[in-house]
């Protein structure tokens, strides 16, 4: 090891200057007395406070908090509370749900898909359905976490009734307590368009014949775009949150770059797993929701976890719909789209791209294709799952939206 003798001078690295060596305390006094010196100090700062928000998970401290120090009645007040400050830009008269129902339990199918089968989970007779509606969940997920509170408002309103039956498809290996996927290095080859495939292959497995209604978040949006743009004589309409039409934008890669890199090579399953939560689900809602706050605890097991990658790599390298000639399907098809805004994302990454990802799509079904019955709805203060978070908001334009397409949702 180099020794310095007192008086000596040391050099700083990125050119930063000089400084002298001596005892502690002079070593310190001459770095925060100089410029150079504070400079390198508070590059030092952040660097430690970045590794401290990369790497130690204090979800668990802040669940342990909520769960021991507030009650249940104080979590429901500042939701309550979030919910009155924060609203859409277009406000809209919410549905009135007297009465909580659970919903059905559903019936569960595998369907032969290539490379892996698709879990589905039916709600609803299939046979006697005038309508169904199938959905498709984003990212990390899987149709539990996504839909679960918003299909219970449905039914609670009346609007699975009459005749509406829903499909929910899982991305093979997604389910809940899904087994390891045999050859799993072989989902690396798969892609959104192979999502859309095998959704084909779902749909006429199951012999849906009437009207189909897709809703789909985030990753799930764009394989259900890209069914219609395939099959849009099967697709009656769509409703779609956080849609997009193009490639990611540059804050979401790093985003998901950033998951991708604590799931492998790191395998920091609980770290990975906390900061998809705070890419879905506003800060308020994973302080008190019970939904989100559970999702920041699952899959902690590195077999579930594993699954969700190939998912992830193919949301984050996907490439663009397709050209105007392809484009031109989905003219005929009406579209709802809720894009969330003004939410903070992880670890200071702001998630605006899903408002302008949106808003990008609206623009170019308008003007490349001269689509008119889109709509457009933003969700203030929300997460990206907005189903979760705004579920009763977003009910009555789901259903004002169905109605003017002909179909009945509800009594």
């Amino acid at each position: 090891m180099q020794m310095f003798e007192a008086g000596s001078f040391i050099q700083l690295p990125l050119d930063l200057g000089t400084i002298r060596t001596g005892c502690l305390s002079e070593i310190f006094s001459d770095l925060l007395l100089s410029s150079n010196g504070t400079v390198l100090l508070s590059f030092v700062s952040i660097c430690l406070l970045f590794a401290w928000r990369m790497f130690i998970d204090d979800s668990e401290d802040h669940e342990n908090f909520y769960r021991y120090t507030l009650k249940q009645e104080e979590l429901d007040k500042k939701w309550k509370r979030h919910n009155e400050k924060w609203g859409t830009s277009t406000p809209s008269p919410k549905l009135n749900i007297e009465v909580a129902m659970p919903l059905p339990e559903g019936s569960v199918r595998f369907i032969p898909t290539e490379p892996f089968p698709t879990m589905v989970t039916i709600i609803g007779d299939l046979s006697s359905a005038r309508t169904v509606l199938i959905t498709y969940h984003d990212i990390g997920m899987n149709h539990r976490w996504c839909f679960s509170r918003l299909l219970h408002c449905m039914h609670s309103a009346g609007m699975l009734d009459g005749g509406v039956a829903v499909v929910n498809v899982d991305a093979p290996g997604h389910e809940d307590g899904a087994a390891a996927l045999p050859g799993v290095e072989m989902a690396s080859g798969l892609n959104l368009e192979s999502c859309a495939t095998q959704l084909q292959t779902v749909v006429n497995a199951l012999g849906i014949s009437v009207p189909l209604v897709g809703m789909g978040i985030g990753a799930g949006a764009n394989v259900l775009l890209r069914f219609t743009c395939d099959c849009p004589s099967k697709m009656a309409g769509l409703i779609l949150m956080n849609p997009s039409l193009g490639y990611p934008s540059r804050c979401e890669r790093v985003s998901l770059s950033l998951v991708r890199s604590l799931m492998s090579p790191f395998a920091m399953v609980g770290s990975s797993v906390s900061t998809m939560a705070r890419i879905h689900f506003s800060q308020r809602a994973l302080a008190c929701k019970s939904l989100p706050r559970s999702y920041a605890r699952c899959y902690r097991q590195p077999v579930e976890w594993r699954n969700k990658q190939w998912f992830i790599d193919a949301f984050r390298s996907r490439d663009t719909i397709g050209p105007t000639s392809r484009l031109k399907a989905l003219k005929a098809v009406p579209m709802l789209c809720f894009s969330a805004c003004e939410s903070a994302g992880a670890d200071f990454i702001s998630n605006d791209y899903t408002e302008e990802d949106c808003a990008a799509l609206v623009m170019e079904l308008r003007m490349e294709v001269a689509h008119t019955r889109l709509s457009h709805m933003r969700i203030k203060g929300c997460g990206a799952q907005l189903a979760e978070e705004r579920a009763e908001e977003i009910l009555q334009p789901i259903k004002l939206f169905t109605q003017g397409i002909g179909l009945n949702f509800g009594r």
